[in-house]
């Protein structure tokens, strides 16, 4: 038992000793902590900065991007009006092409009429 009591005895010596060694590494790790902490705080506070000026700079370019929509839709309706009367200007043209083609071919046979008949 004397071997226990040895074992208790210097157990109960450094008891306290593994006690400050214990909050001296809690101490090291809680100030480590706070310095991420601090870290962690700063890049936060960077990153709002940054979302801030983003926000800016898309407010800042939001009437000019929303005049680029307008103008892009104004020519989109631009091009299909004149696509349309293009075409009703082709389609009008054939039709008088072959309204002339008609009036010729008819007095050619009337002329040709004639002259049997004459």
């Amino acid at each position: 038992m004397s071997i226990l009591n040895d074992f208790y005895e210097i157990t109960l010596k450094l008891l306290p000793a593994c006690g400050i060694v214990l909050l001296i590494l809690l101490c090291v790790v809680a100030s480590r902590l706070i310095k991420v902490l601090n870290n962690v705080n700063e890049v936060v506070a960077k990153s709002k900065l940054t979302v801030d000026q983003v926000n800016d700079t898309l407010g800042e370019i939001q009437k000019p991007v929303s005049t680029i929509v307008k103008i892009s839709n104004g020519v989109d309706l631009v091009y299909d009006y004149s696509e349309k009367t293009i075409r009703n200007l082709i389609t009008k043209l054939i039709e008088f092409l072959n309204y002339c083609k008609e009036w010729l071919f008819s007095s050619e046979d009337k002329d040709s009429k004639e002259e049997d008949n004459g």
